[in-house]
């Protein structure tokens, strides 16, 4: 069981290596974050920040388009179009200027939904 983890973080990092964004310039108040939704158990989620729908009907393998948000702490939750318990959710602490995914994998169904936040590499 423990190889299957490691050979996923594995993975998950060289993943995070090709995650390409645009990057800005000067200082913000706030940060860039996409989502992306790994885990092949999942089922179509919508995401929200802070309470505020940022993302819908995300599904297996599709990533949000960037949005918004501000830096410091935001509560982050991913829940089922279908309704029902969030499959995410978590206080996360956002950088100025930072773009991040937030990437989900794991076993949803099992409650085993692990998460990574990668910086997204500035390849200017």
């Amino acid at each position: 069981m423990r190889r299957w983890a490691w050979l996923w973080l594995g993975l998950l990092s060289g993943l995070a290596l090709f995650l390409v964004g645009c990057g800005g310039s000067g200082s913000s108040t706030t940060a860039q974050l996409r989502i992306l939704l790994a885990s092949p158990d999942a089922p179509e989620v919508n995401a929200l920040v802070d309470g505020k729908s940022v993302a819908a009907n995300l599904a297996y393998g599709n990533a949000a388009a960037y949005i918004s948000v501000q830096s410091g702490s935001r509560h982050v939750q991913v829940v089922p179009v279908s309704g029902g318990s969030p499959i995410f959710d978590q206080t996360i602490s956002f950088a100025s200027s930072a773009n991040q995914t937030l990437l989900l994998t794991g076993e949803s169904s099992r409650s085993r939904l692990a998460w990574l936040l990668t910086p997204t590499l500035d390849m200017k």
